[in-house]
């Protein structure tokens, strides 16, 4: 199984930057293994992008120049088997969501739409039709209640404030999951994978990424969060 690119469309990468690189990828990965698995680019979300913020390239738009423009340059779809998506729900206060409505981050219908999006884009054409979705990443940008700014060696970036909301976030797993175990057969939805096994979300992050965490340390030995727990629960079907 080989996954080449994650969102190219959050980062500033166009299509146009990176085709004649990904056809000449997929092509040696296929011949030093013609069994191999190819992922498409992972895109971040599909028609939903953010609210309250600058903004990014649009998933869908990005996934479609891809497929098309691939087909356009080398004459065939590109060689992708499975699809893939990174799926947050990016919502932060401002003029169009207080923040006691933002955050946590924990929209679990902005979750199953882009899914429900993407299956619809994938049957779309008969040469993609019914080919499986992987969600290469899920979770949420954050798990307190509140934020601040300015604080000393933050670069700008917000710091959380108060306590983590457990029960919050482990309400939005508990729901994401059970519909992800509901609708993986009907929209082959093959694999999902929980984001982070590990950052320190009681800090700034670069990339305001203080949604959750697995583990409480990055080494040997580290235990599992309240979160970890109950996920490592949950994948051994200990409801």
């Amino acid at each position: 199984m080989w996954y080449v690119l994650g969102e190219p469309n959050a980062h500033g990468v166009t299509v146009d930057d990176v085709l004649v690189s990904l056809h000449d990828t997929y092509a040696a990965i296929k011949e030093a293994d013609p069994t191999a698995l190819i992922t498409s680019p992972s895109i971040l979300n599909f028609s939903f992008n953010c609210l309250n913020c600058g903004g990014y390239f649009h998933g869908a738009s990005w996934i479609t120049f891809f497929f098309f423009d691939y087909i356009e340059l080398f004459g065939e779809p590109p060689p992708v088997d499975i699809w893939a998506i990174d799926i947050f729900p990016i919502v932060w206060p401002g003029s169009i969501v207080p923040i006691d409505e933002a955050f946590p981050t924990v929209r679990d219908d902005i979750i199953t739409k882009q899914i429900e999006e993407y299956r619809e884009w994938v049957d779309s054409r008969e040469s993609t039709r019914g080919d499986p979705i992987w969600i290469t990443e899920f979770g949420l940008h954050w798990g307190y209640a509140d934020w601040e700014f300015g604080v000393e060696g933050c670069g700008g970036w917000p710091s959380p404030v108060g306590d983590y909301q457990v029960e919050e976030v482990r309400a939005y797993l508990e729901r994401v999951y059970t519909w992800l175990e509901a609708n993986s057969e009907p929209l082959n939805i093959e694999r999902w994978f929980t984001f982070s096994s590990y950052r320190d979300i009681s800090i700034c992050q670069a990339d305001s990424g203080n949604g959750l965490s697995l583990f409480d340390d990055a080494g040997p030995g580290a235990g599992l969060t309240e979160i970890g727990e109950f996920y490592n629960n949950w994948v051994r079907g200990i409801r």
